[in-house]
């Protein structure tokens, strides 16, 4: 796991449809406890999606997060508890998953998840959004990127139970980003477009920066019957 985490650290892999964001690195002693001249610089946190993304993702050391804050803070019944289910503290990584409107958020029979239903179903929730966004591919270079080797990162089996709801009394054509949005692939469509190959970057480079917001996503389902998977395989040729 660390291995593949690292690859994401040095840009050799990357997280499907998503941006990176941020990047700590700090100077850590993974050795002895006592030994503090075994020092090793590691990324000790890193993010993904943008600051509208409706799934916004976090990887970090959490037992170093514990180890150095204040007394107050240090929270030490969560050590204790990983000590009963037999974890190693010092090898404690945390995967966590912050969801923005989730009361926009639907089933994909459309009913709402209401809020106490995150809770009760937060395992489930977490491995199905998981599986179905957090998706790791090696840096390949090639021009599809569903070419790119897919690489195990968490063993866990979710799958697509949640999508976003589209808004009945939104108007497409008064919001100036859905207009750009639609015009824009609208523009992405047409074959002497795809010709040249800098515009092309250039729209879906765009494209991927308006689509980290719901409304704009639901516009493109609206008006050209398209669904997630036909937008992340646009914009990843």
């Amino acid at each position: 796991r660390y291995k593949v985490y690292s690859m994401l650290a040095n840009n050799s892999a990357y997280i499907k449809a998503l941006r990176s964001g941020s990047i700590w690195w700090q100077d850590v002693n993974l050795g002895s406890v006592h030994d503090s001249e075994t020092l090793t610089r590691i990324p000790h946190c890193l993010t993904f999606g943008g600051h509208e993304s409706v799934f916004k993702w976090k990887v970090y050391y959490k037992w170093l997060e514990l180890h150095q804050a204040p007394p107050e803070a240090k929270k030490p019944y969560i050590v204790d508890l990983w000590r009963q289910i037999g974890f190693q503290e010092r090898y404690v990584w945390r995967c966590e998953v912050s969801v923005n409107g989730s009361n926009a958020l639907r089933t994909l029979d459309n009913k709402v998840i209401k809020p106490f239903e995150w809770y009760d179903e937060r395992v489930r929730l977490f491995q199905d959004i998981y599986s179905d966004k957090f998706i790791v591919r090696a840096n390949e270079g090639h021009k599809d990127k569903r070419n790119d080797k897919v690489l195990p990162f968490l063993e866990l089996n979710g799958s697509r139970s949640v999508r976003h709801a589209l808004p009945s009394s939104s108007r497409d054509d008064s919001d100036p980003e859905r207009r750009l949005t639609c015009k824009l692939w609208k523009e992405l469509q047409q074959p002497d477009t795809r010709c040249n190959k800098m515009l092309t970057d250039v729209i879906r480079q765009s494209l991927c920066e308006l689509l980290q917001r719901p409304n704009n996503v639901w516009v493109l389902q609206r008006m050209y019957g398209v669904e997630f998977e036909d937008i992340t395989r646009e914009l990843a040729e």
